[in-house]
């Protein structure tokens, strides 16, 4: 996807990047809230509880999502019907997709779950060019959005195995995974807003244009990064799950990864702050001037984010749910909190990304801390 950058930017442009990077940003917050995040414990639950799991989890997506594009429809885009199918089809897809990696990762079918994530980005882009040409409008890139992810569902959900289990759990099991879940949901929605939380400042206290052009370099930069962590991310997972399956400790697994994770940080790090913003703009186009601060900004947040992003979901898979819910808690505090003081003093779009993230740097480095202490106590 991030190829075709140049492309995307030079058809669409800054604010309707900015625009429908916005609707995205919206979808993705909601998913956690429509699968209460229940997806997390498939990894380590039984056969019967993945069943009853995965029925309970894709059922509420199916109503949650339709109820959310009813809203969406009211408050944002009351009189365009394509678009809001395209929010409902976003929301659902990204949502119900989030279940197939779970279930794949607990087959330890890495592969599919690549294949998914190519065609995510692949798909969206052979959607999202064509209309760029005849529909130069943030409406080509959401029917992009939503056509991409639907099909990831697709090809993920294609990949697990059959059958589940038949989802026979005592009531009382029943309730203790209700609110585990909780847990995760509430953690789940504070790491979605963090996730989209400078675009979104941007987008409040400065305008969509400002917003079109982070989200250019996001595209760019930022999603290369979050690709390889996202990779990362599912082995990383089932390497943890399955030492605690066999009773062995997860600390070596976490130990290796960080060997290798933190020299790569490093390096990223500099060449992304070292980047001249001529070859952006020359990229991007004239439209794009003034990326290159936004870029400088982010380097730091890359570096960070390469290093704790392929441990994101280690907390929860070694049992620790209430420390993931307390770091959680304590990021969204922070980056809330350095947002809504950053606008209020009138910082200019850099400096504001500046605040934002080394707020975000600080709360990763902490995270890779607690899963360290956590994995060592296992």
């Amino acid at each position: 996807m991030f190829i075709s950058t140049p492309w995307i930017a030079g058809l669409y442009g800054p604010e309707a990047l900015g625009r429908a990077s916005l609707f995205l940003a919206v979808a993705s917050i909601l998913t956690p809230i429509l699968t209460m995040r229940m997806e997390f414990l498939i990894p380590s639950a039984s056969d019967d509880e993945v069943g009853w799991i995965n029925r309970r989890v894709l059922l509420t997506v199916a109503i949650g999502s339709s109820l959310s594009a009813a809203v969406f429809a009211v408050v944002y885009r009351p009189f365009d019907l394509l678009v809001v199918i395209a929010f409902w089809v976003a929301c659902g897809s990204i949502a119900a997709a989030a279940v197939s990696i779970q279930l794949l990762v607990r087959a330890h079918n890495y592969r599919r779950v690549g294949i998914g994530k190519a065609a995510n980005g692949s798909v969206q882009v052979a959607v999202q060019l064509p209309l760029g040409v005849v529909l130069p409008s943030a409406k080509g890139l959401e029917y992009g959005y939503a056509i991409g992810y639907l099909v990831t569902w697709g090809i993920q959900s294609f990949g697990i195995a059959r059958p589940l289990g038949r989802g026979q759990i005592l009531p009382a099991r029943r309730k203790v995974l209700v609110r585990s879940t909780v847990k995760l949901a509430v953690a789940g929605l504070m790491n979605a807003v963090c996730v989209w939380a400078i675009l979104l400042a941007l987008g409040a206290f400065h305008s969509a244009e400002e917003a079109g052009l982070f989200a250019a370099l996001q595209r760019l930069l930022v999603t290369p990064a979050g690709l390889i962590t996202a990779g990362l991310l599912p082995v990383v997972t089932g390497g943890v799950a399955q030492a605690i399956r066999d009773g062995a400790s997860p600390r070596p697994t976490m130990a290796r990864w960080l060997k290798m994770l933190i020299p790569l940080s490093i390096v990223v790090g500099l060449a992304v702050f070292l980047i001249p913003e001529e070859l952006l703009v020359s990229l991007l186009g004239r439209e794009f001037e003034g990326v290159g601060g936004y870029m400088n900004a982010l380097a730091p947040l890359i570096a960070t984010q390469i290093v704790a992003g392929p441990l994101g979901q280690v907390l929860v898979a070694i049992g620790s749910t209430g420390r993931q819910l307390f770091w959680d808690s304590s990021r969204f505090l922070l980056i809330g909190v350095s947002a809504v003081v950053a606008g209020c003093m009138g910082l200019d779009a850099e400096t504001m990304t500046w605040v934002l993230s080394l707020a975000f740097s600080l709360s990763y480095a902490v995270f890779v801390g607690m899963v360290m202490h956590g994995t060592s106590r296992r």
